[in-house]
């Protein structure tokens, strides 16, 4: 059983993929008072995975953010933005979900400062991630 209260996003990347690294302050498009383009914080910086050596890059959301505490809070959105140029992670409480999200128009310009940020200038998103399948999933139970 998991007990954890906070979540972790993470990316990992094979050994011969792209350069990958998780770079705090590769990007200034979100503006952070810590200097981080996100806001939570900096686990491993190195995605590759080797032998041995398979932690990815990853960012440690705060307390509350997953488990018990999350479930009691009534939950809330986790809402991830990946394409060519970033892959971006934004978590919301039950009582912050932005209405275009629980309108089915999601529009992540308007969701200010994300909780993890990959960008394109210190990972090769492009050619490091590929072939996933995505789902569509409608958001009727907000």
């Amino acid at each position: 059983m998991n007990e954890a209260n906070v979540n972790q996003y993470t990316l990992h990347t094979g050994t011969n993929g792209g350069q990958c690294k998780l770079d705090p302050n590769a990007d200034p498009r979100y503006n952070v008072s810590q200097s981080k383009s996100f806001l939570g914080n900096p686990l491993g910086l190195e995605c590759k995975s080797a032998d041995g050596a398979n932690a990815g890059c990853g960012v440690n959301d705060f307390d509350g953010s997953a488990g018990g505490s999350f479930n009691k809070a009534n939950g809330g959105v986790i809402a991830m933005l990946w394409d060519e140029t970033q892959v971006t992670i934004w978590r919301f409480g039950r009582n912050q979900i932005p209405n275009d999200i629980q309108t089915g128009n999601p529009n992540p310009d308007t969701w200010g400062t994300p909780v993890a940020y990959w960008s394109d200038k210190s990972c090769d998103i492009a050619g490091s991630f590929r072939d996933n399948k995505r789902a569509h999933h409608p958001y009727p139970s907000l």
